[in-house]
């Protein structure tokens, strides 16, 4: 990774990076926004909680400039409503050929974001739901399926995975995703996957892993045997 990120933004993945990342954050796939013009049905979004703000801006601003000249992205200040209807500063990087809709921007004080796929900017800015017809996405915490699944027991923590199966390999999303018939029968009878990481020693990480599965239909009534049959 630190190789991967010199070679191809010349940034320094400790001094650059890693020195306001020093607290939360998260990578989610997010389904596209109903009504939307895209090509892509999702977006990849990487959220981080920065301790030194300052520090973060600085590095958005080289890659401000490494897409725009390196990669002769176009590179736009714009605006964004959320669901209070107060507007949020963005910035939008746009790639030559127009395949994809990139965003960064700051959630609140220290959040800062990036999606990568569809818009979905406008989905994940904080504030109260208060229209039906807004494209605010509900909290994960609020999510009942994730309550069900992820195990939340482990305290301290290190961090948690989820997957809505469903979701996450509905046709409209991985469209170009083909799963062998024998994995695929497995997939449909999960509805979803949650795991907590808590290291609990210096040499030693614990892994809590739940599955959420399907509830199959109610069973049948088992054929009678013929009890004047002799068994073979």
């Amino acid at each position: 990774m630190r190789r991967a990120l010199a070679q191809t933004t010349g940034l320094d993945l400790e001094a650059d990076l890693l020195n306001w990342m020093e607290s939360e954050f998260s990578i989610a796939m997010i389904p596209g926004i109903s009504g939307t013009d895209t090509t892509v049905p999702f977006a990849l979004s990487l959220m981080v909680q920065a301790t030194d703000r300052r520090a973060a801006t600085e590095t958005f601003n080289q890659l401000d400039k490494i897409m725009q000249d390196k990669y002769k992205f176009q590179v736009e200040e714009g605006q964004i409503t959320d669901v209070s209807g107060a507007d949020r500063e963005v910035i939008a990087w746009t790639p030559p050929f127009g395949l994809l809709n990139i965003t960064r921007g700051w959630l609140d004080n220290n959040i800062a974001f990036l999606t990568v796929g569809a818009p979905v900017a406008e989905a994940i800015l904080p504030g109260p739901q208060t229209d039906a017809e807004s494209p605010q996405l509900p909290s994960l915490a609020t999510s009942e399926l994730f309550r069900q699944t992820v195990p939340l027991e482990l305290a301290p923590h290190n961090g948690h995975f989820f997957i809505d199966v469903d979701r996450v390999f509905a046709p409209n999303i991985l469209s170009f995703l083909i799963v062998p018939p024998p994995q695929k029968t497995l997939l449909n009878a999960i509805r979803s996957i949650g795991v907590t990481t808590a290291v609990t020693s210096d040499r030693t990480t614990r892994y809590d892993i739940f599955v959420g599965l399907k509830q199959g239909d109610e069973p049948g009534v088992l054929p009678s045997g013929d009890p004047t049959a002799s068994p073979e």
